[in-house]
């Protein structure tokens, strides 16, 4: 009987040990916090940490621009997002590695005479 108490603990201080360590990559709550609440709680709070408490991603800003996709003003060299058309700064056009300027519509077409 001793064996299984032994057991039990030791088994609950390594699952609350390695929810503990991946709380910390993998959630946005205290890591500290799961650890203990599935050393107290064992099987039934490790099985609500899986299921709800894994909440980081990957991509920490999914909706804004990542940073290889900025572009540079090739005026003033201010940092961009890939949408706009003139620097916030300077009023440049921006001018893309792959393209033309991304001025207003007509822009680049010359009037005639």
């Amino acid at each position: 009987m001793a064996a299984a108490a032994s057991l039990f603990v030791l088994l609950s201080v390594v699952g609350s040990t390695a929810v503990g360590l991946d709380a910390r990559k993998n959630s946005s709550q205290s890591a500290l916090l799961w650890a203990l609440a599935v050393l107290l709680g064992s099987v039934p709070i490790l099985l609500v940490y899986v299921l709800l408490g894994r909440d980081a991603t990957d991509d920490p800003t999914p909706e804004s621009a990542s940073e290889s996709d900025l572009v540079e003003c090739p005026n003033c060299h201010a940092i961009e997002e890939p949408t706009a058309s003139v620097c916030r700064f300077c009023d440049e056009p921006i001018r893309t590695p792959d393209g033309p300027d991304r001025g207003s519509p007509g822009d680049d077409v010359e009037s005639p005479g």
